[in-house]
């Protein structure tokens, strides 16, 4: 089994202008965001815990928000631990000191609104660029260029991305027209489409059998067509926003964590089945921060699969293998660094 997993870079390589980086995407927010009080004071914040010179991104900007988010439920909701001591001014009972919370308690429903409108905002935007369909013309220069040999293997191809755009979709149709083996994505139906969920929980493979050439497309964080029923139901519609994140199937870029929901820890699941039936894996434009995909790589990944990591800079970031396991190919997600990238997991490019 042969594993790709891509991240944004692996995007901005299509259009870098409407698949920008987290940093870019901070760069590039209207104003009408960036110029709100409350935006201000979560940069000010970043920065001072972070030092002035730190260069700030979007996925810092939704964690804050996110935490004072989950604060401001919590202090107004006396369910919760926050809540219950807040009221009466418990929280103080035990130092026999008394104060009046309610200023705090009676406008945190107030900020709540605030802080939600914000990262309502803002992740408009993700559905703004990410919906953009790439040309046969932008995609022959990257994946195409990959996966056309990648399929003429005689073993299976498991794709992963934390990306939301479409663009390995619309690279697994421009394939499919070419008479290669099909990459799954899972959506089936042709009124109503939905993302048919059985794709990621078949049985594991027999390892005695050959592999099934072709593929499966797991977005790991969802997708910005992806939304969600009240009964669950993931349908595959359009690409834009819904004016709400509950009627998404998607884990902004604010996410941290481990995914509690389907069907993203049943992706995560079949991740973690992936790697551990890899014997070649190649990143590109990953930057390896989300600490629980990390968790899965550290603990399945074969002792003796070749790695390869296509990305520009000089220094990987923290992996999580050592050192002297990466095969680290400095470049961009380009011809020339493909075929360097293939030659050294030992696909033949003559197939």
């Amino acid at each position: 089994m042969f594993l790709v997993f891509a991240g944004a870079g692996a995007s901005k390589a299509v259009d870098a202008d409407q698949y920008p980086s987290t940093v870019e995407f901070f760069e590039r927010l209207p104003d009408t965001v960036k110029k709100t009080q409350m935006f201000d004071l979560v940069v000010k914040m970043l920065r001072a815990h972070r030092g002035a010179s730190t260069v700030i991104d979007i996925e810092q900007v939704l964690w804050a928000l996110g935490e004072l988010r989950t604060f401001l439920h919590d202090v107004t909701d006396q369910r919760t631990v926050p809540g219950w001591f807040l009221k009466d001014a418990r929280l103080l009972q035990p130092v026999s000191l008394t104060t009046d919370f309610g200023n705090l308690l009676g406008n945190a429903p107030r900020v709540l609104d605030l802080v939600s409108g914000l990262m309502d905002s803002i992740n408009l935007q993700i559905y703004d660029w990410y919906a953009h369909q790439p040309s046969h013309d932008q995609l022959e220069h990257n994946w195409l260029t990959l996966l056309r040999p990648l399929l003429l293997m005689k073993e299976r191809v498991e794709l992963f991305t934390t990306n939301y755009d479409l663009v390995l979709e619309i690279a697994a149709d421009e394939l499919s027209r070419e008479g290669l083996p099909e990459v799954r994505t899972g959506r089936k139906g042709a009124i109503q489409r939905v993302l048919d969920q059985a794709e990621w929980v078949r049985p594991p493979r027999d390892p005695e059998l050959p592999d099934l050439p072709g593929g499966l497309l797991t977005k790991l964080h969802g997708s910005v067509d992806f939304g969600r029923a009240p009964d669950g139901t993931i349908y595959v519609g359009d690409p834009f926003f819904k004016g709400s994140h509950d009627r998404h199937a998607i884990l902004y870029p604010g996410f941290k964590g481990v995914p509690d929901r389907e069907p993203f820890n049943l992706f995560h699941n079949h991740l973690a089945h992936a790697v551990a039936q890899s014997a070649r894996l190649l990143f590109i434009g990953f930057a390896f921060r989300d600490e629980y995909i990390n968790s899965l790589l550290e603990r399945y990944t074969q002792p003796r699969a070749a790695i390869v990591v296509i990305n520009p800079a000089e220094q990987l970031p923290d992996l999580p293998y050592a050192p002297e396991r990466i095969r680290h190919i400095r470049g961009f997600f380009e011809p020339k660094q493909i075929v360097e990238a293939l030659n050294d997991l030992g696909v033949s490019l003559a197939a």
